[in-house]
């Protein structure tokens, strides 16, 4: 362990091995902030190297180099280790070929004094485990969401199937195994306890937008000519865990509604079966677009009037949608449509309206909010900044590092 005098922190010679299906520049949300937290473990004197997959994980026609350093952090991205979400056959298949190349990486690359893992995909719980196990070193696991407990709720695995009953076999191995386990709620940290976490660190997400200038995404709107609209807008991944049809329905119900357009912005799972009810239904207040490049994410936020988080009824502590936050970031009010472990703070600052997923509920809300007055639409707007000040990166990045640097002690 060596002292650098230019930054007075201490420099563990070594290199912390951080495995996750995605990074950046991939717009997954998990590779964001996995990126936040290797850069700022650099910026501590880190040597920090990723691996992740060199194709794209919702887009596996877009490739990464296979090599190269961003903000100082080593990325070494791995072939044929994202398949795309088209079926769950070929997710698995690089799922599986993703975790066998870590695993092997990681048992031969010299020097490691650490491994952090995040739970994309959910099997690199083993490769984690085995790496931390054979090479003696801590093992730090970021739990975004908790598997196969999210699999049998999304209805994609059986909980009596060889698959699940590994899946948990090798989760149960690793959070065993783990010196620091994050969660990114109480609600998962519960879940977590009856895995026999002890104590698990409780550490929600944060924006990666924010500190946008007055006026940022008014260029957003009128390139898809909607300025003049009430816009609300879903941003984020299209997943089973997140049920969108009584939204798709509420916004068939609220199409006569011309001064209304709403926006369907990302990809995923059930991106498609998005796509095929507006064309189906002729939905001309609908429009979906694609995930935004990582550098525009603010401007593309801020274009909202209102922003949409959905969320599937079961998947309190199994998920946690971070789209909230960068909303909030944005200051821009937002309509929660079913649980979410911020609802309550979120509607209690003010920042907010909370509706029981169905598509009449969810209708007759978009209405009210539509036609209230913009002085409390305005107010509410501040209201979501002042709350996103709590969850900024400048505050949860130093605790994560911290809890990081802990566990390597």
């Amino acid at each position: 362990m060596t002292f650098d005098n230019r930054s007075q922190h201490r420099v563990r010679r070594g290199r912390l091995l951080v495995i996750s299906q995605v990074y950046l520049p991939d717009p997954a949300s998990v590779g964001q902030h996995l990126a936040g937290l290797c850069e700022a473990l650099v910026e501590e004197g880190h040597a920090v190297m990723v691996l992740t997959a060199k194709r794209g994980y919702d887009d596996p026609g877009m490739h990464y180099p296979s090599r190269e350093t961003l903000d100082g952090v080593r990325v070494h991205r791995l072939p044929w280790a994202s398949l795309g979400k088209l079926t769950l056959r070929r997710r698995l298949l690089a799922g599986v070929l993703f975790v066998l190349q870590s695993t092997w990486i990681g048992l031969t690359t010299r020097r490691i004094t650490g491994v952090v893992i995040a739970t994309s995909p959910p099997l690199t719980a083993a490769s984690g485990w085995a790496i931390s196990l054979a090479r003696r070193v801590p093992l730090i696991m970021w739990v975004m969401d908790l598997n196969p407990e999210q699999a049998v709720l999304a209805g994609v695995a059986s909980p009596r199937s060889l698959g699940a009953r590994l899946l948990d076999w090798f989760t149960r191995r690793a959070l065993a195994r783990s010196r620091q386990v994050i969660a990114l709620d109480e609600a998962m940290a519960r879940l977590l306890s009856k895995k026999n976490v002890a104590n698990p660190a409780v550490l929600p997400p944060w924006a990666h937008n924010g500190g946008e200038p007055p006026g940022a995404g008014k260029a957003y709107r009128e390139q898809l000519g909607i300025a003049d609209r009430f816009v609300f807008m879903y941003s984020g991944n299209h997943s089973p865990v997140h049920p969108m049809a009584p939204l798709i329905r509420a916004v068939e119900r609220i199409r006569s509604r011309d001064d209304i357009r709403v926006l369907f912005i990302g990809g995923g799972v059930g991106k498609p079966q998005i796509d095929a009810a507006i064309a189906r239904n002729r939905l001309e207040n609908a429009i979906s677009l694609p995930y935004e490049p990582f550098e525009n994410i603010g401007n593309s936020l801020a274009a909202a009037d209102v922003h949409v988080v959905v969320m599937g009824e079961h998947m309190v502590g199994v998920v946690h949608p971070s789209k909230l936050y960068g909303a909030l970031a944005a200051g821009r009010p937002i309509l929660i449509v079913g649980p979410h472990p911020a609802a309550a703070l979120v509607v209690e600052s003010g920042a907010g309206w909370v509706v029981e997923n169905e598509a009449e509920l969810i209708a007759a809300a978009m209405e009210r909010i539509v036609d209230s007055n913009p002085e409390v639409i305005l107010g509410m707007r501040e209201a979501a900044r002042s709350l996103s000040a709590r969850f900024s990166r400048s505050r949860l990045v130093p605790e994560l590092v911290r809890l990081v640097d802990a566990a390597l002690v």
